[in-house]
Formats: structure tokens, C-alpha cells, sequence
């Protein structure tokens, strides 16, 4: 008996089913008129593209040895404790993605004047 099959196949004309409507397409109704399905053709080219998906950046810093003995000392106090949240900021502050450093220290509130670097109010002098 051969293990692959030599004579060719009956195969039936394939049909590609209409897509499935988006969410707003059901939202706004768009697209409920009905419309001949598409035809297949075969073709030697692959539709798919080539393009790889970029995975989003986790952004982390360097942590200090400070960090990573403070973050060491918070899992286990989480886990004498049992508090599952403290571990999971011991492990955070380890690995340098508890957030800290994320935000900018010269940016300015939305009211006065401040300094651009150090973000301290800028004491006023004369009128203005």
C-alpha cells in the first residue's frame, strides 16, 4: 500500500464565506446590504504579509543595588505577612518597572511661572 496517494483528488469549487461586520459596522448598521462572495484564485504569491508585529516596550530602569536589597526585604516581609501586593512591589522595585523616575521633575504645573529644570516657582520681580 503506498503511503502517499498518486491520483488526484476530486476537490469541490472552493467558496470564500463574506467577512464577518466589525464593531462599528454592527453599530451603525453599514454594510447590511448582501453581496456576492468573493472568488478564490489560486495563486503562486502568498496574501500574508511579511511584516513581523514589533512587541510593545515595557519600559524599566536600572535598578541600584538599594533597590534590589529594599525590593528582596518587601517580598519577604509581603510573604511572612501574606500580603500578595507587597511582593509584588518587592518584585517591581527589583527589576527596576515599579514606575519609579517615569515622570519628569521639570514639568511645569498648568498654573504660574516655574523653572524649566528644577520645576520650583520663579520668584516675580517688578510688575510682571
Amino acid at each position: 500500500m503506498p503511503l502517499l496517494r498518486r491520483s488526484p483528488r476530486a476537490h469541490p469549487a472552493s467558496t470564500v464565506a463574506p467577512r464577518k461586520p466589525g464593531l462599528l459596522a454592527r453599530l451603525t448598521g453599514a454594510g447590511t446590504t448582501t453581496r456576492a462572495p468573493r472568488s478564490h484564485v489560486a495563486s503562486t504569491t502568498s496574501r500574508r504579509s511579511r511584516r513581523t508585529r514589533v512587541a510593545p516596550v515595557h519600559h524599566q530602569r536600572k535598578p541600584s543595588m538599594g533597590d534590589k536589597v529594599a525590593g528582596a526585604f518587601y517580598r519577604m516581609k509581603g510573604k511572612l505577612t501574606g500580603r500578595t501586593g507587597v511582593t509584588g512591589a518587592g518584585t517591581k522595585r527589583m527589576r527596576g518597572t515599579d514606575g519609579r523616575g517615569s515622570r519628569k521633575p521639570y514639568a511645569a504645573p498648568a498654573y504660574g511661572r516655574h523653572h524649566a529644570t528644577t520645576g520650583r516657582p520663579v520668584k516675580r520681580r517688578g510688575l510682571f
